[in-house]
């Protein structure tokens, strides 16, 4: 569809729930390497929020991993929890993963 209106691919991106590793992972890795091959952008949806994140992340090719509301809610600027959020944005920029965080609202 997308080829047939001559839309360009870098315009449409698929997300990924962190689920679809576990439900069908050797599937998984085919998808995102065709995907790939044609030029889309795959996103990792709700990191976080569920499985295996970490694996999912060593395992798949992702281009962005999108953290989940519900994880990013228990997060406060001190303590433990920053320092979790810290990591995981080096832990993406070295596995080459651009980031987004859903439910940001306000700068506080």
């Amino acid at each position: 569809m997308v080829d047939k209106y001559g839309i360009d691919h870098s315009y449409i991106i698929f997300e990924i729930t962190e689920s679809a590793s576990v439900d069908a992972p050797h599937v998984l890795t085919s998808i995102i390497e065709s995907f790939h091959a044609n030029n889309f952008k795959i996103w990792m949806d709700d990191f976080g929020s569920g499985y295996s994140s970490l694996s999912a992340l060593a395992a798949y090719n992702f281009d962005l991993i999108k953290l989940d509301m519900r994880f990013m809610s228990d997060f406060s600027k001190v303590g433990k929890s920053s320092i979790v959020l810290k990591h995981i944005f080096e832990m993406a920029d070295e596995l080459g993963m651009l980031t987004l965080v859903e439910g940001v609202e306000s700068l506080k």
